[in-house]
């Protein structure tokens, strides 16, 4: 018998995203869970799968207030084609930019592919992004 660890292609490219349970201000977001949940699920349909680590502490210096914002932050992260990124970048983009604007956040901060990248501009984003 023949055993192969290794099948098909591997995935490598990390896409992780990071959710804070504060808005802008410090203040708890309405329904958290429900947002984690629904960010969880729209990286699986984006990557097929998503690993939903345990919630982090946060800290970041606010740049609208200059106050320090503790926050506990959900991360989640799928490896993903870059393909199928671009196919479903759509659904993905508009999570972010309904999450940023409904949760009153100062930016959402996106890993991909071994960068960190923060949406600010909530209302502008492209169908398709550059990620490849």
């Amino acid at each position: 018998m023949h055993i192969t660890i290794f099948e098909g292609r591997p995935l490598n490219r990390r896409l992780a995203l990071y959710l804070a349970d504060r808005d802008r201000h410090g203040n708890p977001v309405r329904d958290f869970a429900g947002w984690a949940d629904e960010g969880a699920r729209v990286l699986a349909t984006v990557a097929g799968g998503v690993t939903r680590l345990p919630v982090s502490r946060g800290y970041w210096l606010s740049h609208a207030n200059g106050k320090l914002i503790y926050e506990a932050t959900e991360i989640l992260f799928s490896f993903v084609e870059p393909a199928a990124l671009r196919q479903r970048f759509r659904v993905f983009s508009d999570f972010v930019c309904r999450y940023g604007i409904e949760a009153n956040q100062e930016a959402v901060a996106i890993e991909y592919d071994g960068s960190l990248h923060f949406v600010t501009d909530f209302a502008n984003q492209p169908a398709v992004h550059a990620y490849h």
